[in-house]
């Protein structure tokens, strides 16, 4: 407990030094637009370093050794990097916008396309905050004995304490210092492990905990997590609010640079906690939770004083998450709710906090809840690709693409993940994707190219 408490007293100090409070729906979405190259690679590497990136890298590459590993790192860099045209073309085009759903409304003229684009994301936002503050309510409760219940309200409120003072400037500022300390504890985790348990035991341990994943095209890995995960991460920035805002908020010229230098920052944490897997199963370190073998892999062979560090990034990390999704759900209630102002944004911000810790308390687990919403985001990537990529793509093909996605995909795939079975859970990534490109393509265009 005395992690997160300093956790707080840290990032009081430093958003309260380094950020003003916002007074205009510019400076509070947008970050008045004007966020430099650096901090905003930072803050993309941070904001992509969810629950995910902190314990299924380590967890796949334990148990599923360098297939499960794989299937996870490589399409949460190459996302970030196909991203990288979107985002500069956005920033360039932004106007008046605040999110993505504004604009791909004005883009269509169609207010509903605009309102289909925002539940989307929405709800997006939502189950994404409720993955971060289960893995770390869950941690925390672990360690402590306080009440899991409880630890998911404090976590959703200290994240909503500094978004709500400055907004995305908050949230940009507490990522970048997330950011540093990610990379100088991960990267310093690795080293004190290899030193103690042997440098071997990384190499011993790329089969995983069974020995009998070491190639990176396991057909069963792939099947039963690589094509889903894959899926979801690839259409990650295209269905997540999060990474438009933070295009539009760079200043022109530097967009590029930034998401691939953000890309760089990122693929640091997953492949060192990653090392932390293949170590453990090296070792043959069998924890009491798969899910959390990193933490006790480092209790067990480091001394005690190096898990302070480790749970403060663990804790930076996903608050890095949580806050970004409450600046992201400032910008998605300015399209809904009419006469919008600074204070109306900081009540939707609330909202937000209040569904995620709704959502902790379900029972759903961080895996099934991350593969859920990546199904979700997949609903509407290629309509955004075809509408950025292609001149006159139909309104009509837009909006019921995304719709027939949406009830063909989301629950093919919810029902497969409740079961436990990995043809449903195929079925529905596929159905999520590419039911919306087809009634897209189906619907041809309203003129020629």
């Amino acid at each position: 407990m005395g992690v997160l408490i300093f956790y707080i007293l840290v990032m009081s100090v430093f958003i309260f030094t380094f950020t003003s409070k916002a007074d205009s729906l510019k400076d509070m979405i947008l970050g008045g637009r004007n966020v430099s190259g650096l901090l905003g690679a930072l803050s993309i590497g941070a904001t992509w370093i969810w629950a995910p990136a902190l314990f299924v890298s380590s967890e796949n590459a334990y148990s599923l050794g360098m297939a499960g590993f794989f299937w996870f790192f490589v399409p949460n860099i190459l996302t970030l990097l196909i991203f990288i045209p979107f985002a500069k073309r956005l920033n360039q085009e932004l106007g008046d916008n605040f999110t993505l759903p504004s604009w791909m409304g004005e883009r269509h003229q169609s207010e509903r396309v605009k309102r289909l684009y925002n539940l989307q994301m929405s709800v997006v936002s939502i189950l994404s905050t409720g993955v971060q503050i289960i893995a770390g309510a869950g941690i925390l409760a672990e360690l402590t004995g306080l009440p899991y219940h409880w630890l998911t309200v404090v976590i959703g409120l200290v994240a909503l304490a500094y978004s709500q003072w400055s907004g995305i400037k908050a949230s940009i500022m507490s990522d970048a210092f997330n950011m540093v300390v990610m990379l100088v504890v991960s990267i310093g985790v690795v080293w004190g492990l290899g030193e103690t348990l042997g440098w071997q035991t990384i190499s011993n341990g790329f089969g995983g905990i069974t020995g009998l994943n070491g190639s990176i095209l396991d057909r069963d890995v792939f099947l039963t997590f690589g094509l889903s995960s894959t899926i979801g991460l690839l259409s990650g920035t295209f269905g997540d609010q999060n990474f438009w805002q933070l295009a539009g908020s760079i200043k022109s010229g530097r967009v590029g640079k930034a998401f691939g230098l953000g890309a760089l920052f990122f693929a640091i944490v997953p492949l060192m906690l990653g090392l932390v897997g293949f170590m453990a199963a090296g070792a043959g370190f069998e924890p009491n939770v798969v899910g959390r073998v990193n933490l006790e892999f480092i209790q067990a062979y480091l001394p005690s004083w190096v898990v302070a560090p480790f749970l403060f990034m663990i804790v930076g990390g996903l608050m890095s998450t949580v806050d970004s999704n409450a600046s992201s759900i400032a910008g998605l209630a300015s399209d809904v709710i009419p006469n919008y102002t600074v204070g109306k944004s900081r009540w939707a911000m609330g909202v937000l906090v209040i569904g995620a810790i709704v959502v902790a308390n379900s029972g759903v687990t961080v895996p099934q809840l991350f593969l859920i919403y990546g199904t979700i985001r997949a609903t509407t990537m290629l309509p955004t690709v075809m509408t950025f990529m292609l001149d006159g793509v139909r309104e009509k093909g837009v909006f019921y693409g995304i719709i027939g996605s949406m009830i063909t995909g989301v629950p093919t795939f919810i029902y497969g993940s409740i079961n436990g079975d990995w043809r449903f859970k195929v079925a529905g990534s596929l159905l999520a994707l590419l039911v919306s490109g087809s009634v897209v393509l189906i619907n041809g265009k309203t003129r020629e190219v």
